[in-house]
């Protein structure tokens, strides 16, 4: 456990001056942490992330945008774990997306931790870049993009969109809403209730990681319909500072431009890899924590379907 956290709780010492991503680490121990204590002073630092884009045509050439949500509300910028971890596999020219969904608590070597084993939402704690190499290195893939999400963006990009539609396969109540079984209409506040559960559910974290892969279906029909496609530049202006990514504008632009002249329908693939439950010495948290131990059949899997996007080849 934290020993400096350890020592605030036992009187020890008065005050702790940590950074804000630490609140959810001492939180793994000390629910109560956050409405037991009072921030008394306060102040930002802003680190410059390099550029960790490896463009392509996106309009031509098959290409990896890495999806990463962070565990907070309010700005962008504010570090927190990894808690959404997606790789988006998009073929422009056979209009396929795959999407493979990672477990939070996958147990991987992490490049910005001397390579030691932790659990990939810990990666979020120390920036994007080290999501992306850990991810890279354990895949043995490229991921030319990423997205940088928190809770706030979700909202705000589901009710800029006004609505999303999911296909709900279980009955279940969370956040103060109840998701009957079926097709349902979502708006902000819903969509995350709906990301963010995982207690309704055997599979636990697992059927989470399902079901934010049906949450960004949805998002990515909706902004592809020709309702939304042809009315984009006020969808962009709504949910301008609620995401960070490294594809350039003209990127975007190409993007947007290619759907309008085809205004074709994307196939959209959810997949996910798997593993067995454990507990094991975390290094961010500096004491034993559950981890998920990857299935390695799973990862092989995902890689092998990734592969088949990237040679255009059409998935079931």
């Amino acid at each position: 456990m934290n020993t400096f956290s350890e020592d605030f709780y036992d009187n020890k010492v008065d005050a702790l001056l940590l950074d804000e991503s630490t609140r959810a680490t001492i939180e793994d121990e000390h629910p109560d942490f956050s409405r037991k204590t009072k921030v008394i002073a306060q102040f930002e630092y802003k680190i410059e992330e390099e550029d960790l884009s490896k463009n392509v045509k996106v309009t031509n050439v098959p290409f990896n945008v890495y999806i990463t949500g962070i565990d907070t509300y309010g700005e962008i910028s504010t570090t927190g774990r990894s808690d959404v971890n997606m790789i988006a596999t998009i073929n422009p020219k056979t209009k396929q997306i795959l999407l493979t969904s990672i477990p939070r608590d996958y147990y991987i070597e992490q490049t910005c931790q001397g390579n030691q084993k932790d659990k990939l939402t810990h990666t979020g704690f120390f920036g994007v870049g080290c999501t992306l190499t850990s991810v890279e290195n354990f895949f043995g893939i490229e991921l030319n993009y990423y997205a940088r999400v928190n809770f706030s963006s979700l909202e705000k990009i589901v009710n800029a969109l006004g609505g999303v539609t999911i296909s709900n396969p279980h009955d279940f109540s969370a956040g103060g809403f109840h998701f009957e079984e079926g097709d349902i209409q979502l708006n902000g506040a819903q969509a995350l209730a709906f990301s963010r559960e995982r207690y309704s559910f055997v599979d636990g974290d697992f059927e989470r990681g399902r079901d934010q892969m049906r949450v960004l279906t949805a998002i990515i029909n909706k902004i592809t319909s020709p309702a939304i496609i042809t009315n984009y530049s006020s969808v962009l202006d709504a949910i301008a500072d609620t995401f960070q990514t490294n594809m350039n504008e003209d990127e975007i632009k190409a993007i947007i431009n290619m759907q309008l002249d085809d205004m074709a329908g994307w196939k959209i693939k959810q997949i996910s890899v798997s593993g067995t439950g454990g507990s094991d010495w975390t290094p961010a948290n500096g004491f034993n924590a559950y981890v998920a131990y990857p299935d390695m059949d799973s990862v092989h899997e995902a890689v092998e379907m990734m592969r088949k996007i990237e040679k255009n080849e059409i998935i079931e």
